[in-house]
């Protein structure tokens, strides 16, 4: 799976060197509240951007996606793997082209990664298709 610039746009990239997802579409939220306090985050252009809102992502594949950090001004949407790891209980094999997120608990592929220019992009998949995708690739 290629994916262009336009569609990189709007995906996911896994981070691990984030501490909190960041998106960057309003839309994306389930329910947004507002920081306790005026919140920024440095981008890693060294620019400050504002946290507009702190909310709960539900992801196609049925990731929650808890405490996103809403930034409108941050141009990409960044999907933490140590928070996965801590509030969704998720962890993340890498392989050299592509990553799979499994549930600690069942040991379920919650989601797929491509990797694409040195990043790993998150398919937008649903469960169905996830699973599709694994026969496929296990050849089963």
């Amino acid at each position: 799976v290629y994916l262009s610039a336009m569609s990189c746009k709007h995906a996911w990239i896994l981070d691990t060197g984030a501490t909190d997802h960041i998106a960057m579409n309003i839309t994306q939220f389930k329910e947004l509240r507002k920081p306790s306090a005026s919140s920024h985050v440095t981008l890693p252009n060294d620019h400050i951007a504002e946290i507009v809102g702190i909310g709960d992502i539900m992801l196609p594949s049925g990731i929650l996606l808890k405490n996103a950090l809403c930034v409108p001004k941050f141009k990409y949407n960044l999907l933490s793997i140590s928070r996965l790891a801590k509030d969704s209980h998720i962890r993340v094999v890498f392989y050299d082209n592509f990553c799979l997120l499994q549930d600690c608990a069942n040991y379920q592929i919650k989601g797929i990664g491509k990797e694409t220019k040195g990043l790993y992009y998150l398919l937008n998949l649903s469960k169905v298709a996830i699973q599709q995708y694994m026969e496929q690739l296990l050849g089963t």
